[in-house]
């Protein structure tokens, strides 16, 4: 089998190597974030968000849990578009089986993606006290969500092919229909380093991108009842009661919407390779980095955007450099926010 074309050159962003040590480096900052959000979460959150901080939490550990897969524990290598993987992390080095950990690996991802939604559900039902047939429907909704999380990419996990040898042959045959010639593949990841996932990589990225698709849709079909309940009730609620709606909702939708780049950029770019018939594994590598940092990003977007949290993220700051702190109010600011605490 033909892994490299004359024409290719190799740098040491195509590398494992490279791959495997900005992975392991995102995730040990990445880490410490993660617990001190949780503990803003459990011990800083206001009694007026008491009422989201379990779906809060849930969603920050689902992106904990991604950002210590794809940076530690499994950090999936990928060789598109053969849709293959090469498994660098804790898992592969204590002999979990290359398809259990992709299982994990996508599953989590499938998690994440709904403990989003499943915030924006809980800021629905809050707010829709009086809707009793989302209230009946609501617990069917939750478990068929769950279980569609987990059987999602069961399909591909029971047709990953057994005869890897043979597995690679037709990828590699299906693949020269598209493309002139496969990644060139660095030694240390040829023969039984490759693991083929799929032998039609397309079924498998549509299959994503529907699961991304439900996701988006439930997302603005909760956003689009809330905001439109605001806008009905606006008459009743009081002015303070909406405020804080609009104030809790802003920062999580931005925690929320702007890191998604980085989960969508990559995906994007393989669907894009694809139909173009190019392959570069230094965007490939960079690309998943980028993805494998959303929860290091989400988490400093909640951080910054949320008052009560950042305030105490100040104040820990200013009480470890020892430097003063004071309480700075604009009249702008204070339409918005609480009071900022600057370190001076």
């Amino acid at each position: 089998m033909a892994y490299c074309s004359p024409t290719d050159q190799l740098s040491y962003l195509d590398t494992p190597e490279f791959y495997y040590i900005a992975l392991h480096f995102l995730g040990f900052i990445a880490i410490p974030l993660h617990l001190f959000g949780a503990y803003c979460i459990m011990f800083k959150t206001p009694s007026s968000m008491s009422s989201v901080k379990p779906s809060m939490l849930n969603y920050h550990f689902w992106t904990f849990i991604v950002d210590l897969v794809f940076s530690i524990l499994v950090c999936p290598y990928f060789i598109f578009p053969v849709f293959g993987i090469v498994p660098l992390g804790i898992l592969q080095q204590l002999g979990i089986s290359v398809p259990i950990q992709m299982y994990i690996t996508f599953t989590a991802a499938v998690f994440l993606f709904f403990s989003g939604v499943l915030i924006l559900e809980n800021r629905y039902v809050i707010i829709t006290n009086s809707n009793k047939t989302w209230r009946r429907l609501r617990v069917p909704w939750l478990i068929g969500m769950g279980i569609y999380a987990v059987l999602v990419f069961l399909p591909v996990y029971l047709n990953i092919p057994e005869d890897q040898k043979s597995a690679k042959q037709v990828a590699y045959e299906k693949n020269c229909l598209f493309i002139q010639k496969l990644p060139c593949l660095l030694p240390e990841i040829r023969s039984a380093a490759l693991f083929i996932i799929a032998e039609d990589f397309l079924v498998t990225y549509f299959s994503g991108m529907v699961m991304q698709l439900i996701v988006l849709m439930h997302s603005l079909i909760f956003s689009g009842y809330t905001h439109w309940t605001l806008k009905k009730e606006s008459s009743r609620l009081s002015n303070k009661t909406l405020k804080l709606q609009k104030q809790f909702l802003r920062p999580v939708y931005i925690q929320m919407a702007v890191p998604v780049f980085t989960l969508q950029a990559p995906l994007v770019f393989i669907g894009i390779e694809y139909v173009l018939k190019f392959h570069t594994q230094t965007w490939n590598n960079l690309g998943f980095i980028a993805f494998s940092s959303y929860g290091f990003i989400s988490t400093l977007f909640m951080l910054s955007f949320h008052s009560p949290y950042r305030e105490f993220l100040f104040e820990a700051i200013c009480s470890r450099t020892g430097v003063k702190k004071i309480r700075a109010v604009s009249s702008n600011i204070a339409t918005r926010n609480s009071n900022l605490t600057v370190c001076i």
